[in-house]
C-alpha cells in the first residue's frame, strides 16, 4: 500500500455509507470474540454477509488503519486483519488514511 501517492477519497453513496456502518459494527462485535482460525473464517463470512464491496470494506480498513496508527488503539489491528481477510480495497484505505493525514496537518486533504 503506497501511502505517498493513493487515489482520491471515493464519494460513497447512501447505501455504501450504511453499509460501512453495518460492517463496523458486525466487524466490532468478532473484535471481542475468541481468536482462532476457526472464528476468523466466521467472521470474515459474517462481514461478507453484510457487504461484499471492497470500497466499503476499504473505508472501513482505512478507518480502522487510523484507529490503529494515529490514535494508538491496539485493538484495531484485529479489525485491521478482518477487514483485510474480507477483501478490503487496499487503495481506497490509504487514501483514507492519507485524507486524515493531511487535514489533522493542516494540509490539503
Amino acid at each position: 500500500m503506497d501511502m505517498n501517492s493513493p487515489r482520491a477519497v471515493p464519494r460513497l453513496t447512501k447505501g455504501q455509507r450504511l453499509a460501512v456502518l453495518a460492517v463496523t459494527s458486525e466487524a466490532c462485535r468478532w473484535s471481542y470474540r475468541a481468536v482462532g482460525q476457526r472464528a476468523r473464517a466466521e467472521a470474515v463470512s459474517a462481514l461478507r454477509a453484510v457487504s461484499v464491496d471492497p470500497v466499503v470494506l476499504g473505508a472501513c480498513l482505512g478507518n480502522a488503519l487510523i484507529m490503529l496508527q494515529h490514535a494508538g488503539v491496539p485493538a484495531a489491528r484485529g479489525l485491521v486483519d478482518l477487514y483485510r481477510a474480507a477483501g478490503a480495497d487496499e487503495e481506497v484505505a490509504a487514501a483514507i488514511v492519507v485524507s486524515q493525514q493531511r487535514s489533522s496537518t493542516g494540509g490539503p486533504a
